[in-house]
């Protein structure tokens, strides 16, 4: 005999699915953006200043 349950698996985005520390997710992808092209300026300035 086989036992066939079903899974209910939610695809799409409820009120409740925010990120956890700003209050969008588009804030979060800004913020994940700057914080790359600050490394990335950072990571230059030392590669310039070294070299």
């Amino acid at each position: 005999m086989t036992n066939s349950k079903k899974t209910n698996i939610q695809t799409t985005a409820s009120a409740d699915d925010s990120p956890p520390i700003l209050s969008s997710w588009k804030q979060l992808y800004y913020l994940v953006l700057i914080a790359h092209a600050i490394i990335i300026g950072i990571f230059y300035f030392f590669s310039v200043y070294y070299s």
